[in-house]
């Protein structure tokens, strides 16, 4: 069924590309399988599929996906928006990833680590904000090597919802690029209080060199029930005159309350094989091992893409 919804969408897409030669249309299909701990068991399984297009067309772009998760028994409308660049200015409106921090799609399912970091994967206040998608209005402005970005965006759980029923948060981020340095700042509020219900603060380092990419997240979030907060250090290293081999490492804690912390090392390599097919080995290991839900040690991920 979801190669069936995959290549009636290519098709679509197909007909209108050849239809005007203003439009610029791309689509991928991404699968993902898994073999690893899960709430204390071992799974085999297809974890996720993700249909995806974009279309651009001068200063418009539109792009839409949807995820079909499994493993986790959820299917969502994922990144699906539209948005209108005009100069060093894009406003942005529909679903889409938080500007909380620099990991996006690419970071955290094609970095070569099979689980999500804590930090990303964590529910703040009722909605894990930067693992799914939310719904509202962004505006991104670029000046030099600086990126200022400005968001509205509504918490409701409504997973295919397109147009905010409010927008009860808000976002800010800054960010530099300096000769392979690229620092950030991240801040999420409650619009209602002005950050006084809930509101989150997170800096975040990447560092790039050949052959090597080092990048660091630290957030902390607060309301009226708990206090959350952590950090994940992640190294990856290409040896030099192998294309195909990338080995990885991360480092991660995240307390949950003053009490409670998990904690958890990971080491593993990325290889990747022809047809846009890459294998993900990992192996976790650290004081939260067994209370982790994603536990291990070993864990084997198969990512598989087809674009058009």
């Amino acid at each position: 069924m979801r190669w069936i919804l995959g290549l009636g969408l290519s098709s679509v897409c197909g007909l209108a590309a050849a239809q005007t030669d203003r439009l610029n249309v791309t689509f991928s299909l991404e699968q993902f399988f898994l073999a690893g701990g899960y709430f204390g068991t071992h799974l085999t399984d297809d974890r996720m599929t993700r249909p995806s297009v974009a279309v651009e067309s001068g200063p418009w772009r539109f792009e839409g996906s949807y995820w079909f998760y499994p493993m986790l028994d959820f299917n969502e409308l994922d990144e699906t928006n539209v948005s209108y660049t005009s100069g060093n200015a894009t406003l942005k409106y529909g679903r889409m990833r938080a500007i909380v921090g620099q990991s996006g799609w690419y970071d955290q399912w094609y970095s070569g680590m099979n689980y999500v970091g804590l930090v990303e994967i964590q529910k703040y206040g009722d909605h894990r904000f930067l693992f799914h998608t939310s719904v509202g209005a962004e505006l991104t402005v670029q000046d030099g090597p600086q990126t200022f970005q400005l968001a509205a965006v509504s918490t409701q759980p409504d997973v295919d919802r397109l147009a905010p029923t409010n927008l009860d948060r808000g976002m800010a981020r800054w960010q530099v690029n300096h000769a392979g340095l690229t620092v950030g700042a991240s801040a999420a509020f409650d619009t209602k209080g002005l950050g006084r219900e809930e509101r989150m603060l997170s800096a975040d380092v990447r560092w790039t060199a050949p052959q090597w990419i080092a990048r660091g997240v630290v957030a902390g979030h607060s309301d009226d029930l708990l206090n959350k907060s952590g950090f994940f250090i992640d190294v990856y290293h290409r040896p030099k005159g192998w294309t195909d081999l990338t080995f990885v490492g991360r480092y991660e804690q995240f307390d949950t309350s003053a009490t409670e912390r998990l904690e958890t090392t990971t080491l593993g390599a990325k290889v990747r094989a022809p047809f846009e097919t890459s294998l993900y080995v990992n192996y976790r290991f650290g004081p939260s091992i067994n209370t982790n839900p994603y536990s291990g040690p070993w864990s084997v991920g198969l990512i598989k893409t087809l674009r058009f």
